[in-house]
Order: C-alpha cells, then sequence, then structure tokens
C-alpha cells in the first residue's frame, strides 16, 4: 500500500478495527468525511510545494477549512464521540495548519478543542509527550516543498 488513506484505513482494520467504523452509519459518514479531509489535505499542501508565499498557504486553509469545521460541529471526532482513522489524518492536517497560520484559532476556535482531544487520547498523549517523539522532529514536507522542507 502506498497511498495515505488506504494505509491508514488497512491499519485500522488490521490491528483496531473499530477505528474503521462499527456500525453501517459510522462506515458512511466515514465514507463521507474522508474524501473532504483528503481535499482539505491537498488544498493546503500543494501551495506549500508550489510557491515558497505563505500568504497563499493561510488563503487556502481559510478556504477550505470551513467545510470540515461545519462537519464537525460540537463532535468530539468527525464521525461522532470515538475516533476513527480519518481522525488521526486530520489531527496532521491540523497541526500542519497551526504551523503555517498562527491566526488558525481565533479564526476556527472548533480545531482547537478538536486538536487538545486528539492530543489527550490514551497512548498517543504518552507518546507526543515522549522527547523521543520522531513526529516532533519531523517537517510535514519533503524536501521537494518550497516550504517547510
Amino acid at each position: 500500500l502506498t497511498e495515505t488513506f488506504a494505509i491508514h484505513e488497512y491499519l485500522a482494520l488490521k490491528y483496531q478495527p473499530d477505528l474503521a467504523g462499527e456500525t453501517a452509519e459510522e462506515i458512511g459518514d466515514l465514507s463521507m468525511i474522508a474524501p473532504n479531509v483528503f481535499s482539505y489535505l491537498v488544498a493546503i499542501t500543494m501551495p506549500m510545494y508550489m510557491q515558497d508565499v505563505m500568504a497563499v498557504v493561510v488563503q487556502a486553509i481559510q478556504k477550505a477549512a470551513p467545510t470540515i469545521v461545519d462537519y464537525l460541529g460540537n463532535k468530539k471526532f468527525l464521525c461522532g464521540d470515538k475516533p476513527k482513522w480519518v481522525d488521526f489524518v486530520f489531527f496532521e492536517m491540523v497541526m500542519k495548519s497551526e504551523w503555517a497560520y498562527p491566526g488558525l484559532y481565533q479564526e476556527f476556535p472548533v480545531l482547537r478543542v478538536y486538536r487538545d482531544t486528539i492530543k489527550s487520547l490514551p497512548g498517543l498523549k504518552e507518546y507526543l509527550n515522549d522527547p523521543n517523539c520522531r513526529e516532533n522532529k519531523y517537517k510535514f514536507n519533503n524536501v521537494l516543498a518550497k516550504i517547510n522542507n
């Protein structure tokens, strides 16, 4: 497997199936929101590869975020009260957006709540707070990007 979403879904199904949805409704919600998360990923990542103008990235975030923010609403996670694999993908996009746009949480306060909720998940909280956490040392983009490479 080489595609981000396929990898996440595969790992969820193999190691923690509840992350892939436990009911038909949850699986339907996942199928509905995953393409929107992918669109958000592409919308905010591509400008970082195409040019080195951070204002363009901020504009992309401001344009793409409302769709998912509206969908998230007051829910704890994208698909309800329990995390699903798509939450971990979107969490990374929120962290990337936070890095790129200092005003993210003023404009979209629900994303701060969401970020904090994900960061406090048992296991993930301890991992992210560990000084040896590899993700804290990585950049979001690879060397071909013009921003954050």
